[in-house]
């Protein structure tokens, strides 16, 4: 492949952000992400309230109603962030770990094919034709090579006429894996 090879340096803010993008641009994920992480502790709240105003109202068959869901939405409200946070943080690891930090990255693609390579990591080389959907914001892009896999790409790492030839060959529409 002789085409211009772009570098870039995976940043962990790069990576929070593509995953925004990610809950942006999957209607699923973003009702997923706003189910666990605000309605379920939010009820679990009202429901620990109920509970106390049934002790301090001294109603036991308020309180035997409320407690369930009282204790279900702390669990909520104290497991789910700490999980996400430690699932980021393995995946970020896992992305790109500490002995790679720093390096960077390159990013090359051609009419057919694109090539992204981690050094001393990976390298994953794609047909146009596998590539899912394209997403993006004014900060990164998102190529889906599977339904919650994608490859994140900087803004910045790309020129103007490079991201002009990305769109032109990513998916006009998205596409599902059957």
């Amino acid at each position: 492949m002789d085409t211009p090879v772009y570098e870039y340096v995976l940043l962990k803010q790069d990576f929070l952000n593509a995953q925004k993008l990610f809950r942006r641009s999957r209607p699923k994920a973003a009702i997923s992400y706003w189910l666990y992480f605000w309605v379920c502790p939010i009820l679990g709240c009202v429901a620990i309230g109920i509970t106390l105003f049934g002790l301090a109202a001294k109603r036991p068959h308020l309180v035997t109603l409320v407690v369930p869901f009282a204790v279900g939405g702390l669990v909520f409200a104290i497991f789910v962030p700490v999980h996400r946070w430690y699932q980021l943080r393995r995946a970020w690891n896992n992305c790109v770990p500490a002995s790679l930090r720093g390096k960077p990255v390159t990013f090359q693609f051609d009419d057919t094919q694109l090539i992204s390579t981690v050094p001393g990591r990976s390298e994953g080389r794609f047909f146009w034709s596998a590539v899912l959907d394209l997403a993006e914001d004014s900060q990164l892009a998102l190529l889906f090579v599977r339904e919650k896999n994608f490859l994140f790409i900087p803004k910045t790492a790309l020129t103007a006429e490079a991201w002009d030839r990305v769109r032109l060959y990513a998916p006009k529409e998205r596409r599902r894996l059957e």
